[in-house]
């Protein structure tokens, strides 16, 4: 959301339909996210992400499906996320929330990376009599193709992203469409590898002892959730009143 508010903000002949582009797009694989990990909570009975036993082996449709909910939210291409992320970075480049665009950007990557590890394949435990072991071992065919069908979504719209910012700015503006930035260059594309590095490289600075030391401390000292809704929502007030006038 903070992408579609910064967007929102900059006030650019094409912030209405790239912000509402990202909504959509945002709708789209954080749908599918939510269904891929929750189907792996079903699956394996865990909510702690290190007890959770890997469930690729199990349910390789839906460990395929959240790969591309991940590199979706992540921004990677050809994926929604990198469509939507692209256009709002046209739109504030020289912004002074530019930069911070790149930090999400790498800190997301990071944050899936480490969630990830519950989707890569194991062997499939079994109880004595070879039942798999498990709430429900394995989704049923219904899910299965909801996952598909979303991932399937979020390929289309970042593929086809120009005609849905045309239709978007059609329906949110009264004035003459401006020209859709081109993204699947090679130069865009390669430098889309640079937040995949930096996001990799701050996954394994946490993962290591001093990072877990920091992230502890970090954790100890965040206010409550209901704490930092109530600072997003006095948040989005002043987004308004502001705009207001």
């Amino acid at each position: 959301m903070g992408y579609v508010l910064a967007v929102f903000g900059a006030g650019g002949a094409l912030s209405l339909a790239a912000g509402f582009s990202h909504a959509i797009n945002h709708a789209l694989f954080k749908s599918l996210l939510f269904l891929t990990v929750g189907t792996a909570v079903q699956i394996t009975g865990e909510r702690n992400l290190f007890r959770m036993e890997p469930i690729g082996r199990k349910a390789p449709i839906i460990a395929l499906a959240y790969l591309a909910g991940a590199l979706s939210i992540s921004g990677l291409p050809p994926w929604n996320g990198y469509a939507s992320k692209g256009l709002i970075s046209q739109v504030i480049s020289g912004g002074p929330v530019y930069p911070f665009l790149w930090v999400t950007g790498f800190a997301t990557i990071a944050s899936f990376v480490k969630l990830s590890r519950i989707f890569l394949p194991a062997r499939v435990s079994a109880s004595a009599d070879g039942a798999p072991v498990g709430p429900d071992a394995r989704p049923g065919a219904l899910l299965s193709a909801v996952a598909v069908v979303l991932a399937l979504l979020c390929l289309a719209t970042g593929l086809w992203y120009e005609p849905l910012t045309r239709v978007l700015h059609g329906l949110l503006s009264t004035e003459p469409m401006p020209p859709v930035p081109v993204l699947y260059t090679f130069a865009k594309i390669g430098w889309s590898a640079l937040p995949v590095g930096l996001g990799v490289g701050l996954y394994l600075l946490v993962m290591t002892a001093p990072g877990k030391a920091v992230a502890k401390r970090i954790r100890t000292a965040a206010p409550e959730l209901r704490t930092v809704l109530l600072l997003f929502f006095a948040g989005l007030i002043g987004f308004a009143v502001v705009a207001y006038f």
